[in-house]
């Protein structure tokens, strides 16, 4: 996982510094600009039959997708569920959290001196409550399925003719 400084001296490395048509994209999109695309996937509009969504389920890698979800689930529901495709992906809630927090402009000063406060409130934390991870689906971790996924998969799309991957979405 690549932070801020590491992608500015690889940038420098690559002498991708300055002005520039290109834009260096971290792992699984997961910066601030990929919370603020996420957060446009579902709004008032999506609805079936008439009826607005309560849960939405996502697939989780680095977190991204889950931050913007969770940012926008005010619009269409109140709760949110993670299937990380890691094993042991309980850390994506936090991970979620903070790349949220810095889409909102919450620098990393100030949320540490608000955690140090005892504050339970800022626009990050707001958003992450009724936000929840199902660690039980990950079927050994990332990039490992067997016979149970695949048959899912099959099953799934001669039900409702989506396809499914077996890495991520095939775990929800």
């Amino acid at each position: 996982h690549l932070g801020e400084e590491d992608i500015a001296e690889l940038e420098r490395e690559l002498g991708l510094e300055g002005p520039r048509e290109s834009y260096l994209v971290p792992e699984g999109g997961s910066n601030e600009m990929g919370v603020a695309g996420c957060s446009e996937t579902l709004g008032e509009d999506d609805v079936v039959d008439g009826v607005p969504f309560d849960t939405v389920t996502v697939a989780c890698g680095t977190g991204c997708t889950l931050a913007g979800i969770a940012a926008s689930k005010g619009r269409y529901g109140s709760r949110v569920i993670g299937f990380p495709a890691l094993k042991g992906g309980g850390f994506l809630l936090q991970d979620a959290t903070s790349l949220l927090a810095r889409a909102q402009g919450i620098e990393g000063e100030q949320r540490d001196a608000e955690n140090k406060a005892g504050v339970e409130s800022n626009p990050a934390l707001d958003a992450m409550r009724g936000v929840d991870l199902c660690l039980d689906y990950h079927f050994g971790g990332y990039g490992k399925f067997d016979s149970t996924v695949i048959s899912f998969m099959r099953s799934f799309y001669d039900m409702h003719g989506i396809r499914l991957d077996p890495i991520y979405t095939a775990k929800m």
